[in-house]
């Protein structure tokens, strides 16, 4: 069947001249547009080698593509209304009434890629859910969910979905931006009758050798890579902290460590920890007790009153 054969039979179903005119148009540049994003996407994975820097062109290239086919499309089949500025406005009016959730979620993905709060990779805790980003979409923020219901910093294995109107909303914790660690404390409580200031050395000791410490250089580099931020001077070296419980004495060891490896770092503390003050006849791990107080046997003499039950 040749064009004009197949234009007869076309009329023959009822599609005008100009009705075909439009459907080929449509043909073409879909082809011609999925053309350039398989050719665009191959490029970006061939040249671009940072896998972050990848996944957000292979975005751009992604959107652009739906972006223009709606343009070229549209403009096609719309092409008897005054201007394609007029059909844009139209459509405009009518998905906001529509879609205006669709339209919020929207624009914070705009909000996401320019202020960049958070990239792909990043752990955040936003309203009460906390987990490592795994994709940024148009409509929703996915989540590889960490903590909830195991009571850790550990994934669980599911995916949380997030509307990005979520960022208008809620307040937004980011571990990785600027200084990609945090302070973490462990408190150990030794009883009254332990050296507890021997327990202070020895626990300074172990932090030292299992919590992160970084000089001044360090802290330059972070400095010049997020300009935005003014930092203040930090302190990182470990420290420990001493109060008094109602069973003992608390020594609250504070250090610094990745958001990934807290409970790591928190077991390879505690399991030294335990080695030590094991061998040591100084220190002894203090609990929560009940004493009763006797007071015929342990009161003050000439206060020996009798309770009455």
């Amino acid at each position: 069947m040749n064009i004009i054969e197949l234009q007869k039979y076309l009329l023959s179903l009822g599609i005008s001249t100009e009705l075909q005119g439009r459907i080929l148009k449509s043909v073409i540049a879909l082809t011609v547009l999925l053309l350039i994003k398989q050719v665009a996407s191959k490029v970006i994975s061939n040249r671009v080698k940072d896998e972050h820097v990848e996944y957000r062109w292979q975005k751009i290239n992604f959107y652009t593509f739906y972006i223009l086919l709606l343009l070229i499309v549209g403009g096609t089949w719309y092409s008897g209304i005054q201007s394609l500025a007029t059909f844009l406005g139209l459509l405009t009016a009518g998905l906001a009434v529509a879609f205006k959730d669709y339209l919020i979620n929207l624009a914070g993905w705009f909000y996401i890629f320019w202020k960049e709060p958070f990239k792909v990779g990043h752990r955040i805790e936003i309203g009460n859910v906390m987990g490592d980003i795994i994709d940024l979409g148009a409509l929703h923020i996915s989540l590889l969910e960490v903590g909830s219901f195991s009571n850790s910093e550990q994934p669980t294995g599911r995916i949380v979905f997030l509307p990005n109107s979520q960022v208008f909303t809620n307040s937004i914790a980011n571990y990785d931006i600027s200084f990609p660690y945090i302070w973490h404390e462990v408190d150990i409580v030794v009883t009254f009758e332990s050296d507890w200031e021997k327990a202070k050395t020895l626990i300074k000791e172990n932090l030292k050798n299992n919590s992160l410490v970084y000089d001044e250089d360090s802290l330059k580099k972070f400095r010049k890579e997020s300009k935005q931020f003014l930092l203040p001077k930090l302190a990182l070296d470990p420290i420990i902290f001493t109060s008094v419980a109602d069973h003992g004495v608390r020594l609250s060891a504070r250090f610094v460590c990745e958001p990934r490896n807290r409970r790591t770092v928190e077991q390879k503390i505690w399991e030294d920890l335990l080695k030590i003050f094991r061998t040591d006849n100084t220190i002894d791990f203090a609990y929560p007790t009940t004493r009763f107080y006797d007071n015929k046997l342990e009161g003050k003499r000439g206060d020996k009153t009798v309770r009455m039950e």
